[in-house]
């Protein structure tokens, strides 16, 4: 995703619902997860976008960086290029189940139909010759014929289910794609944002015939579709925006006025020893400061 929208747009939405609103998100992945009959979920924690972190990004495979798995960065190295423009996640999560076992969830989010049909790669040489490759592995695992063209229209999508297969098959890191469209966006262009689960689900069908992925393929589970109304969480995103627009203020008034106090009460001291406040529209020569206007 690119610059945040105020007020629209997908990575704006995700921000909101990761931070200000999770529980209902996760009720979306929860109810997606029982429609596929996967096993109960007892939490999910989210890794990004955390405000807490700024809302960074991850990517690649940088989380196994930050966490040791130095294997899966290595053979990632491998599997794709790590020159030029790197894979942004738009959300990254770890699904724990009720029996302790654990899954990645690596999330891409959409708002609008413009940034559904990406363009393709640009990569050169060596970089594109191995982006083609891994490409076709994926099409092979799941069935796509091989003249199905993955790396011009819908590359972005083509090249999640690529990641998805390294980490499956490749690593044996347990993981699915999230895909969350957006429903009911409003953007200030006026630029087409699908406002029903319907109007997503037709250009997915779309994208899928583009790309050739067979009904029933055999990541059909592990590619989890979720449309959260913006609206909904419309209330829920503000609300919490104010909230935590008023502690900031406070937290900076506190700082000032422990940075600021010895120098305030001086002041203060100074100005009730004063019998006239020379040029002030509100005191005429000789007034005085009235009494517990300061501490």
């Amino acid at each position: 995703m690119s610059t945040v929208g105020d007020g629209y747009g997908s990575q704006y939405h995700l921000r909101c619902w990761v931070n200000g609103n999770q529980s209902s998100l996760d009720a979306h992945i929860e109810n997606a997860y029982r429609d596929l009959n996967l096993p109960p979920i007892d939490f999910i924690r989210w890794v990004s976008p955390i405000e807490s972190d700024e809302f960074r990004e991850l990517a690649g495979m940088e989380y196994f960086s930050d966490g040791g798995r130095d294997d899966v960065v290595n053979s990632w190295s491998r599997f794709w290029p790590q020159s030029g423009r790197p894979q942004m996640w738009d959300g990254w999560a770890v699904v724990r189940f009720k029996d302790g076992t654990e899954e990645i969830l690596v999330v891409e989010a959409k708002a609008n139909s413009l940034e559904f049909e990406t363009p393709g790669t640009g990569s050169k040489g060596n970089s594109r010759t191995k982006i083609l490759r891994s490409l076709d592995e994926t099409k092979a695992f799941l069935n796509v014929p091989t003249d199905a063209v993955w790396h011009e229209t819908y590359y972005q999508f083509c090249n999640r289910l690529t990641a998805l297969y390294f980490l499956n098959e490749q690593v044996e890191v347990p993981s699915r794609l999230l895909m969350i469209y957006f429903i009911g966006d409003q953007f200030p262009d006026g630029r087409d944002c699908p406002q029903s689960q319907d109007a997503w689900e037709s250009l997915i069908s779309k994208m899928h015939q583009a790309i050739k992925l067979p009904r029933g393929h055999r990541y059909s589970a592990r590619v989890i579709d979720v449309f959260p109304s913006v609206t909904s969480n419309h209330s829920h995103c503000c609300l919490g925006s104010i909230c935590v627009w008023l502690f900031r203020r406070f937290i900076r008034l506190r700082l000032w006025v422990n940075s600021s106090g010895p120098r305030l009460q001086q002041r203060c001291r100074a100005s009730k020893t004063r019998t006239s406040w020379p040029g002030h529209p509100g005191l005429r020569q000789g007034h005085t400061a009235k009494p517990g206007l300061c501490p």
